[in-house]
């Protein structure tokens, strides 16, 4: 390329972004196609839903959600490329665990090889990595959700009942409380077992309310909670930085 001016389009990389979204969701249905009901599971909600048509709740909210699906149609279809880049990741992952190859599975149409076991783990953490997991069956969380979801008018004051139960057990998992969850035998049980994914995210999220006390408590500390002020004076607004900006927060109120 010496010497030779190259002209970037503005749309190459909205291109390629396209081309690799589609050859995404082409690979994914594939492999769903044999697990229609974990299939349903991935993409019968997203986050910022109203109500849960697909399983039947909170008919009487069936208009407002449709409204909302078509209001929110770029949120939808981002959020459906993050899931399905999440699942692929953590199949992919869990069957070379296994001694297995997706990309051969997919081009040679084995997918009766893959454990569904496999499928559902790797459903359930792109539900979780997206804020869009449901609580099982019969606990309060999901009893509450419910409610908000089939109670007429509830969902003006509570519209995304399921993402703030996710958000929620996101900032309990990670922070100084989460280590309280070894207060269940059964987790106690899996620790002892060499499950240590609730101690590394209370860990993690220690650390990161740690470092925000200590910068909300130091000289470069500005005005209003989220305000970093640089050595030269210039203030950076840390907002943008999630999950840093809910722990910096929580610092303020303490401070």
């Amino acid at each position: 390329l010496s010497g030779r001016k190259v002209t970037v389009q503005p749309l190459d990389g909205f291109e390629e972004l396209i081309s690799l979204f589609q050859k995404n969701k082409e690979s994914t249905d594939k492999i769903l196609s044999a697990f229609p009901k974990q299939r349903d599971r991935l993409f019968q909600n997203y986050m910022s839903d109203v109500a849960n048509i697909a399983t039947g709740e909170g008919k009487t909210w069936a208009a407002v959600q449709t409204g909302v699906n078509a209001a929110n149609i770029l949120n939808r279809t981002q959020e459906f490329m993050i899931r399905r880049g999440i699942f692929q990741t953590a199949l992919d992952h869990d069957l070379r665990n296994r001694g297995l190859d997706l990309t051969d599975i997919i081009k040679n149409n084995k997918l009766g090889v893959i454990p569904e076991d496999s499928i559902k783990a790797a459903v359930q953490q792109s539900l979780s990595k997206t804020f869009s997991e449901t609580p099982a069956w019969g606990t309060i969380s999901r009893k509450i959700i419910d409610a908000v979801n089939a109670v007429p008018g509830a969902n003006l004051a509570i519209p995304f009942p399921r993402f703030m139960y996710n958000a929620i057990k996101f900032q309990y998992q990670y922070s100084p409380m989460g280590i309280l969850s070894y207060l269940s035998p059964s987790e106690r049980a899996a620790f002892a077992a060499g499950d240590v994914s609730k101690i590394s995210k209370a860990v993690i999220g220690t650390g990161l309310f740690g470092a925000a006390m200590l910068m909300r408590n130091s000289d470069n500390a500005g005005e209003k909670w989220y305000e970093y002020t640089k050595d030269n004076g210039d203030v950076v607004d840390l907002r943008p930085f999630n999950p840093f900006a809910s722990y910096l927060f929580a610092a303020d109120v303490l401070k």
